[in-house]
């Protein structure tokens, strides 16, 4: 059998193997926090959504994957923006959209468990994480702080997720914070502000208003229902431009992975490719090696060293070490004695060298100023590499 069949039928067999597993293998739970009302995901919002029918009856549900920079200008008033995320990721323009929007009377919702500086600029509200809340690891309760709305006992939500709350910078809010809820621990985790017109409704807990929380208690459902009814009843704008991005943005690989069956044969394809390249990719002849001459950096390891002590501004020590390799080519070159920087040396130099006195003189004069030990300035290291420098050239060095 030639080589060629072997590889063929190795690899066919590996993908059939492959085939088999993913067929008889149950299908993972996907538990990445989504928040699209596109996926039924535990923690996607597809349940939620279904539900504004019911919260807001009669009103137009307007989803939008579009920048509220260019979506919202459109809309004047007798809106609710819904925006549930993980993280609130809103650029300025963005930002100012949003509080435009709710200033000509519309009213804005947002839950996450991020909030970025932007919008703790503006609200003076940050949000914190306490996990030593008195509940048990298995749940966490919340409740609202209006007597019509809130439950004795609280609403319990599985796991110990919800345990967000918001820290309140009084200083830096512009806005009087209304607080709408609580967690176990008395600390907010539900607010409301009036912008001009409209009101901003914030909540610390995203994951409450996920399908793993909707689904898993009809309670949690009331809870959700009470949370949304601070919105009046009228026309909801849904936003997941900040969970999937822009429309259209999706790529062809993306939609590859979105389906489990593409992703297989996406996989396998890869697989195929790269088993190929590792055997039928190499070269038939020797590589002949490419041998490189040896690079002389020691020009360059000088320049490098320089600029490290002229940009940590040691002035000094950088000084001293020009004047230690300026006295080396000398004694090297002219065969000069550069134990004593005098008059004598000055003249010596200039005959050996055939440089003019007045160009010795003021190297010699920098040379004594640094050997002094007085401390050199920037001014006084570019004076010195200045006149080693006119020295250098002067005497052809």
């Amino acid at each position: 059998m030639s080589k060629g069949k072997t590889y063929f039928i190795f690899i066919a067999t590996l993908i059939l193997i492959f085939l088999a597993i993913q067929t008889i293998r149950p299908e993972p739970k996907n538990w990445k926090p989504s928040f699209s009302k596109i996926h039924k995901w535990p923690y996607g919002n597809y349940a939620l959504f279904r539900l504004l029918e019911n919260i807001f009856p009669k009103q137009h549900i307007i989803y939008s994957r579009t920048s509220p920079y260019t979506f919202l200008p459109e809309y004047e008033n007798g809106f609710n923006y819904i925006l549930i995320t993980n993280k609130y990721t809103a650029g300025d323009e963005e930002n100012d959209a949003l509080f435009n929007f709710v200033s000509r009377g519309n009213n804005l919702f947002i839950a996450t468990s991020e909030i970025n500086y932007i919008l703790y600029q503006q609200t003076g509200l940050s949000i914190e994480s306490d996990y030593s809340h008195p509940d048990s690891l298995l749940t966490s309760t919340i409740n609202f702080t209006e007597t019509s709305l809130k439950k004795n006992e609280g609403y319990k939500f599985r796991g110990s997720h919800v345990s967000n709350y918001f820290s309140i910078d009084s200083l830096m809010s512009s806005y009087e914070i209304l607080i709408l809820g609580k967690n176990a621990k008395n600390q907010p985790n539900f607010v409301c502000m009036k912008i001009e017109e409209g009101l901003l409704f914030m909540h610390a807990n995203p994951l409450v208003f996920t399908n793993y929380n909707i689904v898993y208690d009809p309670l949690n459902q009331e809870y959700v229902s009470k949370a949304l009814s601070y919105l009046p009843i009228q026309s909801v704008i849904w936003d997941d431009y900040y969970n999937l991005g822009p429309e259209g943005s999706t790529s062809e690989v993306r939609y590859l992975l979105s389906s489990p069956y593409l992703k297989t044969a996406w996989f396998i394809l890869l697989f195929s490719i790269l088993t190929y390249m590792l055997t039928e990719s190499k070269r038939r002849q020797r590589i002949i090696p490419v041998i490189k001459p040896p690079i002389n950096t020691t020009l360059e390891f000088t320049h490098t060293v320089g600029r490290l002590y002229f940009q940590q501004k040691d002035h000094a020590n950088l000084a001293r070490k020009k004047v230690t390799y300026f006295l080396e080519s000398i004694r090297r070159r002219f065969n000069i004695d550069t134990q004593q920087i005098n008059e004598e040396f000055a003249e010596q130099l200039s005959a050996r060298s055939g440089v003019d006195k007045d160009t010795v003189q003021s190297v010699t004069k920098h040379i004594q100023r640094i050997q002094s030990g007085i401390a050199a300035s920037e001014k006084e290291l570019l004076a010195l590499s200045h006149s080693i420098d006119m020295f250098n050239i002067k005497s052809n060095a």
